[in-house]
């Protein structure tokens, strides 16, 4: 493989936590681009996470 790749995701209907939309875009690189990238990607991954869970908590303290 010459180059990054880059690879597109857009989740379905069904998917989508309360009718967001969301695309998920992942460039696929090797060496030390690679490793930086995957980083970056994994801290990104960590805030989406935390931010998931902060929302779930509150739709069940919303709930009665």
């Amino acid at each position: 493989m010459d180059g990054a790749r880059i690879i597109s995701y857009n989740f379905n209907e069904s998917e989508r936590p309360g009718g967001m939309r969301i695309r998920i875009k992942v460039r696929v690189e090797s060496g030390k681009k690679g490793r930086a990238r995957d980083a970056r990607q994994g801290e990104a991954l960590k805030e989406y996470l935390t931010w998931v869970v902060q929302q779930e908590q509150q739709d069940q303290a919303g709930r009665p």
